[in-house]
């Protein structure tokens, strides 16, 4: 299977289970890198639960009324539950398709955590890298009327310039 080939799309209308999405999840990255399945987008919503990071405390938690999973990645608690539409958009090439497919996962966010790997003066950079530049992460925010969005995965050659991806990202998504 040639990667980026296919994705395939799944929607949920009942809650999952957050051990049937993550073994579900573990099982299709393995399969993606045996090149043996698409990636996939999946809607989904579970039950209420906190995740707890690779720095999460016992003592921090404040009020342990839902299932906690150890994650084992970075960060601390986190809550998950219902009300919160959330939508994260990686690895993308800026292409038409990609681009409205992208604008169509986030509808509507409450917030959309989106790449924007190269700043707009890099746009043939992004293109050969296949990622999106600030630009490109802020229209589809906007194309997806998310509330709110949280750029992320910056290349490493704007790090003596930490404001300017976000702020790039920010002006394409007010204009």
């Amino acid at each position: 299977m040639t990667p980026g080939s296919d994705i395939e799309w799944r929607v949920s209308d009942a809650p999952v289970a957050y051990e049937e999405a993550l073994a579900f999840m573990e099982a299709r990255v393995a399969a993606i890198r045996a090149s043996t399945a698409p990636e996939c987008v999946w809607l989904l919503e579970h039950p209420p639960l906190y995740t707890a990071g690779t720095s999460a405390k016992a003592g921090d938690l404040v009020a342990a009324r839902f299932p906690v999973y150890q994650t084992g990645r970075g960060g601390q608690y986190t809550y998950h539950g219902p009300g919160q539409r959330v939508a994260y958009v990686v690895d993308t090439a800026a292409t038409t398709d990609n681009i409205a497919r992208a604008a169509e996962l986030a509808r509507g966010a409450d917030n959309l955590f989106i790449e924007a790997a190269f700043a707009d003066e890099d746009a043939a950079l992004a293109n050969q890298r296949r990622h999106l530049t600030a630009g490109a992460a802020g229209r589809i925010a906007k194309l997806a009327g998310a509330r709110r969005v949280t750029p992320f995965h910056f290349s490493q050659r704007y790090v003596d310039r930490p404001d300017l991806i976000p702020e790039q990202v920010n002006r394409a998504f007010r204009e």
